[in-house]
Formats: structure tokens, C-alpha cells, sequence
């Protein structure tokens, strides 16, 4: 209605197309259509424009019903969107355990990073543009799902990096997934140059060698050992007696190694070495237990042997929950 109100005799289809371009922009509503241009020229339009809306609205099928996205609409101020107006968010993923046996961990690591994007989206603090998470469950089952998520979080989803990974395997498999060379031994996606991000795992094995692209934010069971053997062992009272309990496993077996070569240090050897699926009497007598397991299953078992009458040191990197 608002192109024929510009219109003028002769009513014809040139003098119906010259009247859109004589109002270049029209309103309708709340709805802006155009800016229509003709001369680039003499607009410094960045090239010939007949846009039919400078406002885009987004839209979602939770139910399998249209409705309208809580972010609204999308607008922009020429005739085409420049990055100044369209600030399209920062996307980080994630794979971790949201059902299973270790869906504990993976559930609060998800929720701390959503809560922590929560607060800085509202601040503004990423250059007014939001920080979204994308995670996708591997089931507690690294081997069978992580490098497929992996795949859809950098190939699909196209996001900035992969963050809260929690446990060694998920970790490993982000660090080898390269092509033909993927972690699962199938061709896939090279995600060699993705960061990663804030993963959780004890496992020495992930610091025998630096690595720019991965930064974890808990120390390796060494470093937690160390910080340990000072308290117990150089401080007072001095526990001389000094046993381990861990998971066999790689990791697990390079922990047991590291606490020997730390003992040799203080020129004392373990009270007992004891793998998982051993029985414990060997431990019996130690003043200082370390346990080192994903599970609470190696924790629980000294506890329910020993009780209080030996001090129980949980290498919680391993798995935060153990300690919550």
C-alpha cells in the first residue's frame, strides 16, 4: 500500500516499479522493507540492494511446531549485514558422560560451564557476544561415541574449541583424532588444530609431553602426590609407612611408578603397592593410603576394610566427585 501511495498517472508496470525505488526504504508495520537501490553509485550502497527485509527472524521446532526463538530477530543497519551488525555467538563443545555410569561427573562439569556462560552473556563481557556450550553424551562410553560427537562438534557445529572434557579417554582421543589417522581407527575428521579446554584428568600420561592446544585445569595424581608426600611426610607427623592403591590401568600403573620414585626421594620405599582387583591386607599397617581410581569403587573398598585408622588420600583428579 505504501508503493501505491507514491504512484502516479499513467498507472503502468515501469511507473509501478519507479515508484518502489523513489521510497527505497518501506515500513510496514514493525517489519522494514528495502533499502531498494538502483544507482550504487549515487547512494555508496556497497553494491546494487533490493533487500526485502533488513530483519531476520529466527525460529525453532521444539515440538515439531514453529514458534519464535527467545533471541528474537536479527537486524541490520545497510544493505547488507556487516559483522558490527550480526554478533553470532561463540560456540564450544563438549562430549562427556550424561548417562551412564559417569554421568555424575560429566553432568556437573556441563552445568558449571553453562552457569559460568550464563554470567559472562549477561555481563556483556565477550565483546557483547554470547558463549554457547554444545555438548553431546557419549553414554560413559568414550570408546563407542566420542569420536563421532567430536566429528559433529567440529565438522557440523563448526565450534571455537572443545571445553570440560572430564577423564582420560576423552581427552586421548581429542589429542589423536586426525583423518585416517582418528582415534577409533576409522577415517574421520582431523581436529588437530581444535584447543581443548579445561579437561579434568589425573592421568600422568596426558603431561608426558607438552601440548599448546590441550591446558587442564586440575594437576596430574604426581602433582597431587607431591603436595601430599610434603604434608604427610616431611611435615609432622613424619608417616614412613606409605602404601597405594590404584586402578590397572596405564595411568594407574604410571602413578604407582611415580609415588616409588617420589618415596626413593625421602629414601623410603612403599609399605605396598597393591593394584586394583588384589586383595588389600597387604596395605594393612600403612599410616598413608593413596588411592587412585575413576570410581569410588577402590576408595570404598579401604574405607570398609580400614575405617578410620588410616589416612585415606583420594587422588581427585582422577574424578572430582570422589572428594564431593
Amino acid at each position: 500500500m505504501s508503493v501505491f501511495e507514491g504512484m502516479r498517472e499513467p498507472l503502468t508496470r515501469a511507473s509501478f516499479i519507479d515508484a518502489v525505488y523513489a521510497t527505497p526504504i518501506h515500513t510496514v508495520g514493525d517489519i522494514v522493507m528495502g533499502p531498494h537501490y538502483q544507482d550504487c553509485t549515487a547512494t555508496g550502497c556497497q553494491a546494487c540492494c533490493n533487500a526485502g527485509s533488513r530483519k531476520l527472524y529466527l525460529v525453532q521446532f521444539p515440538n515439531g511446531t514453529l514458534e519464535y526463538a527467545d533471541d528474537g530477530a536479527l537486524e541490520w543497519q545497510s544493505c547488507f549485514p556487516q559483522p558490527s551488525d550480526v554478533k553470532f555467538p561463540f560456540k564450544f563443545g563438549q562430549s562427556t558422560a550424561l548417562s551412564g555410569q559417569y554421568n555424575a561427573t560429566g553432568t556437573a562439569v556441563r552445568d558449571g560451564i553453562l552457569a559460568a556462560f550464563a554470567e559472562s552473556n549477561q555481563a556483556g563481557s565477550l565483546n557483547e557476544r554470547d558463549a554457547v556450550l554444545i555438548s553431546y553424551d557419549d553414554h560413559s562410553q568414550p570408546f563407542n561415541y566420542t569420536a563421532s560427537n567430536y566429528e559433529q562438534l567440529t565438522s557440523l557445529d563448526a565450534v571455537l574449541a572443545l571445553v570440560g572434557l572430564a577423564g582420560y579417554d576423552s581427552v586421548d582421543i581429542a589429542l589423536h583424532m586426525q583423518g585416517n589417522d582418528s582415534a577409533d581407527g576409522n577415517s574421520g575428521s582431523d581436529i588437530s588444530d581444535i584447543p581443548i579446554i579445561g579437561f579434568t584428568s589425573g592421568s600422568p600420561v596426558l603431561r608426558a609431553k607438552f601440548n599448546r592446544r590441550a591446558v587442564s585445569i586440575t594437576p596430574s595424581s604426581y602433582e597431587e602426590m607431591a603436595g601430599a608426600l610434603h604434608y604427610f611426610v616431611d611435615g609432622e607427623p613424619k608417616f614412613t609407612r606409605v602404601a597405594i592403591f590404584y586402578e590397572n590401568t596405564h595411568s594407574g600403573r604410571l602413578t604407582n611408578e611415580g609415588l616409588i620414585k617420589a618415596l626413593r626421594l625421602r629414601n623410603l620405599v612403599p609399605w605396598a603397592s597393591v593394584p586394583s582387583g588384589s586383595s588389600l591386607e597387604p596395605a594393612r599397617g600403612a599410616q598413608l593410603l593413596f588411592v587412585y581410581s575413576k570410581t569410588s569403587d577402590l576408595p570404598g573398598q579401604a574405607l570398609s576394610l580400614f575405617g578410620s585408622s588410616i589416612e585415606l588420600c583420594v587422588l581427585s583428579a582422577q574424578n572430582p566427585d570422589l572428594v564431593a
